[in-house]
């Protein structure tokens, strides 16, 4: 036999009773519609309380225009265009030293790069 759930009989936070229709409880919530507004509220104001703590938002979607596929494409055929071209293990290897310096050198691949938020985890 499955057992029934019980609906709750009043607000968690503030203690007002559900009216016969219900229509004073948020669905799905034991709360009231003011506390469940309340908490809404607060939640967002601790969202964008982290997203500024955090530097998360606009500078990271501002630096990351740049390294979109689409945005990419001409650059990609022609790195494509000089692959093709490499056919000794010396031309490839030049290849790549040269593209190692050109990634190392890239400021602001490296600042995206290092604009990502790691928390270090403490044990």
């Amino acid at each position: 036999m499955g057992r029934f759930k019980q609906i709750s009989k009043s607000c968690v936070k503030c203690g007002v009773e559900w009216n016969e229709t219900l229509s004073n409880k948020q669905k799905c919530r034991a709360l009231c519609i003011a506390c469940y507004e309340a908490e809404g509220i607060e939640r967002r104001q601790r969202k964008t309380k982290y997203d500024r703590e955090h530097k998360i938002g606009m500078d990271r979607t501002e630096k990351y225009k740049d390294y979109k596929v689409a945005n990419r494409q001409p650059f990609w055929t022609a790195i494509n265009k000089e692959i093709r071209l490499c056919k000794s293990r010396e031309d490839i290897r030049a290849f790549v030293a040269k593209q190692m310096d050109r990634i190392l050198s890239d400021q602001q691949l490296m600042d995206y790069i290092n604009d990502t938020n790691i928390i270090e985890k403490t044990k």
